[in-house]
């Protein structure tokens, strides 16, 4: 068992045009024993695609959520946080 406290990265995810490089940065972090918590407040599908098929060829803890409703960048924020 790891004694390093967990730490978590939280991603307010919005637009997939950014969402890639985000989370691949994650995947270099030395810490560890981190986990990466994904809030997808988009429209549609495509950062849920990003974090599937990223999640497939890694083995660092990575947890997805999808908002019921449209939340806003500080609602999307605090989903994120309370998931931490």
């Amino acid at each position: 068992m790891n004694s390093a406290p967990l730490v978590s990265i939280v991603i307010p995810a919005y637009n997939p045009r950014f969402f890639r490089a985000a989370l691949i940065s994650t995947f270099s972090q030395t810490y560890p024993n981190f986990e990466v918590i994904v809030c997808d407040d988009s429209r549609g599908d495509e950062i849920q695609a990003i974090f599937d098929s990223l999640q497939e060829n890694t083995s660092i803890k990575l947890r997805y959520m999808r908002n019921a409703e449209h939340l806003g960048l500080s609602g999307n924020l605090n989903a994120c946080l309370a998931e931490a």
